[in-house]
């Protein structure tokens, strides 16, 4: 196989979907915004969209090359729809329920609590996107063994986190 001529971005896009979720092609840009306010509403499940919430979605989507004019939008997005309206507007977002609803866990967690009211709603939110219950109590134990086995790999690679060189 030769050396790949694609962008850049092509590259970053394509590694990162391929290494996170196995895919084979990268989600469009519509695809991507449906996604991102599907999360935020679910992290504004208890009234309060906190700023840690807010900043884990941005830098997901801009780390996912969301184009930047959906960065800046989402940054005031009120994330009160109903997550399963958007959702139900794209058959591939529709498609990933169950990595949506493991970004919701992450993303509700950002703000170092996964609020009661927003676990309720993410359970909500997968009975009408008809994920079982069960697969949320896995995927949230999948969420706490990945965070898990990080700190693990970062205490492996760096010993001492002041000596991190970034």
């Amino acid at each position: 196989m030769p050396v790949t001529t694609k962008s850049n971005d092509e590259l970053r896009k394509e590694y990162l979907f391929r290494e996170l979720w196995g895919f084979e092609k990268v989600p469009t840009p519509a695809n991507v915004e449906i996604y991102a306010k599907a999360l935020l509403a679910a992290c504004n499940a208890d009234g309060e969209l906190a700023d840690e919430e807010r900043n884990y979605v941005l830098g997901m989507v801009a780390g996912m090359g969301a184009e930047p004019g959906l960065v800046d939008q989402l940054r005031n997005y009120p994330a009160t729809e109903e997550v399963q309206d958007l959702v139900t507007r794209d058959p591939a977002v529709r498609a990933s329920s169950r990595a949506l609803i493991f970004d919701a866990i992450r993303a509700c967690s950002a703000d170092g609590v996964l609020h009661p009211r927003e676990l309720a709603k993410i359970y909500d939110i997968a009975q009408l996107l008809d994920v079982p219950r069960e697969v949320v109590d896995e995927l949230q134990s999948v969420y706490h063994e990945q965070r898990r086995i990080t700190g693990k790999l970062f205490r492996a690679a760096y010993p001492d986190p002041k000596n991190r060189p970034y």
